[in-house]
């Protein structure tokens, strides 16, 4: 395909209102998108550069350099965020995963706060044909169920991948025809990591016939998981459906349900057959509830709540620090029916922070241990509202009950900061 012909073709799926936020590492792929958006949308585009401090200082510094270079070049704005040495190792200890994983989730952390923080419409990323046949082999490899064999998407929310159908050949042609010179991470060399090992032994054996069936496939496989079980109500943090409509199902609805689930809650990697098989079972002999460390399900007869674990509160809210000196907001997309107003005063010098467990709140009923209170409401988790060592209130994405708040908080029109909650 003649360059010309292919970014007429790209420029139509780049979102044609809204602004736009490239996650630029510097490499072929993210300066081919970046050289695209100068063409047709650099009124409205700028780039972010996450510098995750897994490399010598020497080689971040020339990438750094010439990433600012391009970008100059190119007349795209460039942002750097740095991620402090030694943060991603400790949280893929925690979260024990691999380095590259906890590199991906930080980096995705920096991302959808700055774009939120900066009313960014779209967060682009350059991964291409080539990287989403490497993610099909992975999963395949990895055992995972069939509809994880879907892939990336070409949207996904705030995200859009407009060179997924675009072969990696192809932008390194570009690359060179557009004498453009990127910049060049030597971990994508090291063949420890799984993806790095598929790109280098397993994926140049394969016919560029090959490699567009196995599209095809994750295409198809999207194309099913679009077609979603209708009576699931489904977010980023929580599920339900009712346990009679799932148990008319076919086996492999049921799996499908459920990893659909999943896959909202950003865990469709980690989802093995085992899984899905133990959390059938709960459904079907009805036990109360199915945990794990990252998410739970709660049965009844009736009904079935899961809830993605969170930890790390800090990810739900546009924010680093637990000081809240103005307002508090959720960093989902989704507009809450709870639509608190606290007075500002109150606000001012309060801090968020996990419930303990000898956290109590006075209520209009008396006062109550919020442990007892989680326990009570099914809820996973909890963040507390303190001021002075006192606990003015308590909320999850799952409550809405202004009981929870105490009468001192509601202040009158025009003193207030609005708290929006995400469900």
């Amino acid at each position: 395909m003649k360059l010309s012909e292919m970014l007429i073709r790209l420029r139509s799926k780049i979102p044609q209102e809204g602004k736009l936020l490239l996650a630029f590492s510097g490499g072929e792929d993210s300066l081919f998108l970046m050289y695209l958006l100068s063409l047709y949308f650099s009124d409205r585009a700028e780039a972010l550069y996450v510098n995750h401090n897994l490399r010598g200082e020497e080689e971040l510094k020339k990438e750094i350099e010439r990433n600012k270079h391009n970008a100059s070049k190119l007349g795209i704005p460039l942002v750097i965020k740095t991620i402090e040495r030694g943060v991603i190792e400790r949280r893929a200890k925690i979260d024990k995963c691999g380095i590259e994983a906890s590199a991906r989730k930080e980096r995705y952390s920096l991302l959808y706060s700055y774009a939120r923080e900066n009313n960014f419409s779209f967060i682009l990323t350059a991964h291409h044909q080539d990287d989403q046949t490497e993610t099909i082999l992975m999963r395949m490899l990895s055992f995972s169920p069939f509809w994880a064999w879907g892939g990336i998407r070409e949207r996904d929310g705030m995200l859009v991948r407009p060179l997924l159908d675009t072969k990696k050949k192809d932008i390194k042609e570009a690359i060179q025809t557009l004498s453009l010179e990127p910049s060049l991470d030597s971990t994508n060399s090291d063949t420890h990591y799984k993806r790095n090992y598929i790109r280098s032994f397993i994926l140049p054996s394969l016919s560029d016939s090959e490699k567009d069936v196995i599209s095809k496939i994750a295409k198809n496989v999207s194309a099913l998981n679009d077609e979603k079980v209708k009576f699931i109500t489904l977010s980023s943090l929580y599920a339900s459906f009712l346990r009679s409509e799932y148990l008319a199902l076919s086996p492999l609805q049921k799996e499908e349900t459920l990893y659909s689930i999943f896959s909202a809650f950003g865990e469709e990697n980690r989802i093995s057959r085992g899984h899905l098989k133990e959390i059938d079972e709960g459904i079907k002999d009805g036990r109360s509830k199915y945990e794990s460390k990252r998410y739970v399900f709660y049965f009844s007869k009736d009904k079935i709540k899961a809830y993605k674990k969170i930890d790390d509160f800090s990810s739900l809210f546009l924010f680093s620090d637990t000081a809240l000196p103005y307002s508090l907001k959720v960093s989902t997309k989704e507009k809450s029916s709870l639509d608190l107003k606290i007075d500002r005063a109150v606000s001012e010098k309060s801090i968020i922070r996990k419930t303990r467990k000898d956290d109590v709140i006075l209520l209009k009923d008396g006062e109550r241990r919020i442990s007892s209170l989680l326990k009570e409401k099914k809820l996973p988790y909890a963040i507390v509202m303190e001021k002075e060592g006192k606990i003015l209130a308590f909320f999850s994405s799952f409550l809405g009950e202004r009981d929870r708040i105490t009468s001192s908080l509601i202040g009158k029109e025009g003193e207030c900061v609005r708290i929006e909650l995400g469900r």
